[in-house]
């Protein structure tokens, strides 16, 4: 449950339906469409992100902002993708983790420059996607517009993923260096070098422009739609 204090805003994140009569982990693969398959159980947030967290933890634990006293072990994870897909998707993560996660998330000495390959890419774009259909349903101020342009945005993403080929424009704000960071308040350190998940999409204003957005340690990614003016993403 989350509550956005700006707006009154609370928001409910479901499995969809299609995810719930999973009881048997078989059934249509989410990102093929492959039909009556065994279904990987598929992290939403990679599994290194809470292999890390738990690493360089004093308890080894994780910790929901839900609820701060229920130790885990692990992160949500939900029966969506056949093996071939899992498997696929999984060595992108890998290159993510390799390239881009541990070259950030390092206290004793990240790296002040990185390269990102097509495989970073399209590993980043896995974890929206991911995001996405597992949150389809939702209690919010969404009107019809807004749930077409996030269904065909979800769609967009797969279509993607299956073609191997990611033009999407993806904003990363890494946080590196001493804190405070960007000029927040350096109580707010210990989340953002810490908390994963942080996942939303947020429509605006008409024509409905959105931003989709989620967090592992260290870093925020986000896509805008079409329409926003570079000044206003510059405020980003």
């Amino acid at each position: 449950l989350l509550v956005d204090k700006k707006d009154s805003v609370i928001q409910r994140y479901y499995f969809p339906k299609s995810v719930e009569k999973i009881k048997s982990n078989m059934g249509t693969c989410a990102l093929c469409d492959a039909k009556e398959v065994e279904l990987r159980e598929s992290h939403i947030i990679p599994k290194f992100v809470y292999d890390w967290i738990k690493e360089t933890s004093i308890t080894g634990h994780l910790r929901s902002s839900e609820d701060i006293n229920i130790r885990s072990q692990d992160g949500l994870k939900v029966h969506l993708l056949c093996s071939q897909c899992e498997l696929s998707l999984s060595k992108l993560e890998k290159q993510m983790s390799s390239y881009l996660f541990k070259a950030i998330a390092n206290y004793q000495k990240p790296k002040k420059e990185i390269q990102i390959n097509d495989d970073v890419r399209l590993g980043i774009l896995s974890i929206f996607w991911r995001i996405l259909v597992a949150t389809t349903e939702r209690e919010c101020n969404w009107v019809a517009e807004d749930v077409r342009a996030m269904n065909a945005f979800t769609n967009n993403l797969k279509l993607k993923l299956l073609s191997k080929n990611c033009d999407t424009k993806i904003h990363f704000a890494p946080f590196f260096g001493e804190p405070p960071y960007y000029g927040f308040p350096l109580e707010f350190t210990y989340n953002l070098e810490r908390s994963a998940g942080g996942h939303d999409i947020r429509f605006f204003d008409s024509p409905h422009r959105f931003f989709a957005v989620f967090k592992i340690p260290f870093m925020y990614f986000y896509i805008f739609s079409d329409g926003w003016d570079a000044s206003e993403l510059d405020k980003s």
